[in-house]
């Protein structure tokens, strides 16, 4: 159910992959369909760049955002050359890490885990002088996905999607220190890097932030959350510097989740 998806970003591109819906049990059945439509979305706007504004590049990190309309989206795309995906995708899910690299990151909570693919995230954001903190309640779901390449191959990769969703709950019911915002839709594309070394990551998200802002306010915004990958790849390049070989596998990252998700709910059941 919810918004319908809007059609100015998907890409013309195609970026064929095989749907696996059906194995993930984990997604409640309201959200099933939207999940499936939202990643193939996410696959095709990831590798569009068309009308999109270029706004520069930071330690590899290619920005772009569109903030014309109702909607400020954002894409940041780059290579991290010491990290591999399950390395990258392990500092992405955890929520208790977002401080470290979101300098806009004020506080949030994992309020329902659904599995080790699907969870439910409360997330709150610092207040940019002189308007209101924003908060998101956002649906978060990942799996392994077969992408093909561009010489007729294919390729491993992990893909994260995400949008807003109703509250579920006393713990992601809005509040009066926040604006609640709306995520229309988001997410991050892991592939191996050219080369075989690291992981090249496309990050997308598109955002009714609610209210009126100033133009100045939600282009400074959107740039900074266009370079989120060059953060992140800051980040881990200051504390996992050694590049880990392992073969990337769904069942080593579904380790990594479970770990994660018990981190940050240990008091929590199936919802």
């Amino acid at each position: 159910g919810g918004a319908t998806l809007p059609p100015d970003l998907v890409g013309s591109g195609h970026a064929e992959y095989r749907s696996r819906k059906g194995e993930y049990p984990d997604i409640p059945a309201d959200y099933a369909d939207k999940v499936e439509k939202t990643l193939a979305m996410l696959l095709n706007a990831g590798e569009n760049h068309d009308g999109w504004e270029d706004v520069g590049n930071k330690l590899g990190v290619q920005g772009y955002r569109k903030t014309g309309g109702k909607f400020v989206s954002v894409k940041g795309v780059g290579e991290m050359p010491n990290q591999s995906i399950a390395e990258v995708f392990k500092c992405i899910f955890n929520l208790g890490a977002k401080g470290s690299y979101d300098k806009q990151f004020d506080s949030g909570k994992r309020t329902h885990v659904h599995g080790a693919h699907t969870v439910f995230d409360l997330i709150q954001f610092k207040a940019v002088w002189p308007t209101t903190a924003r908060d998101f309640f956002n649906i978060l779901h990942w799996r392994m996905v077969t992408l093909k390449t561009p010489d007729g191959g294919s390729e491993e990769a992990l893909v994260m999607v995400t949008f807003g969703i109703p509250p579920a709950g006393p713990d992601s019911t809005p509040t009066k220190d926040f604006v609640r915002g709306e995520l229309i839709f988001g997410g991050w594309i892991f592939r191996p890097a050219a080369g075989g070394k690291g992981t090249n990551v496309t990050y997308l998200v598109q955002t009714d932030l609610k209210g009126n802002l100033p133009k100045s306010l939600v282009n400074q915004v959107a740039t900074q959350q266009a370079f989120l990958v060059a953060a992140v790849r800051s980040e881990l390049d200051a504390t996992s510097p050694t590049l880990d070989t392992a073969p990337l596998t769904g069942a080593a990252c579904e380790k990594i989740a479970t770990e994660i998700n018990s981190l940050l709910k240990p008091d929590l059941g199936q919802p």
